[in-house]
């Protein structure tokens, strides 16, 4: 998603600017925490259940499992990006 690759590119610029990124910290950090507490876009239907059509399924019984793995790529991007800061930064973070 866009919000993943904006993180990334800070976690970049993070990483070129060390210490001196810290005054952009309040601004970005909302929106990377924001992204790291989304819950998972998971649903539970038959193999007729059109909501299941943009998910990654998994059959399990008679149901199938479906899960939006975007939302998990962006939760797992910004977990990414908080250790990043927590290693560039260290103390200052």
């Amino acid at each position: 998603t866009e919000a993943s690759y904006m993180h990334q590119a800070c976690g970049r610029i993070c990483r070129c600017l060390g210490e001196e990124y810290v005054a952009y910290l309040p601004a970005l950090l909302p929106s990377l925490l924001r992204s790291a507490n989304l819950a998972p876009d998971i649903k539970l239907g038959d193999d007729d259940d059109s909501e299941l059509e943009e998910m990654e399924t998994v059959q399990v019984g008679d149901s199938r499992v479906g899960i939006k793995t975007s939302v998990l790529e962006e939760k797992a991007t910004a977990c990414h990006m908080i250790v990043t800061y927590i290693h560039e930064l260290g103390p200052a973070f």
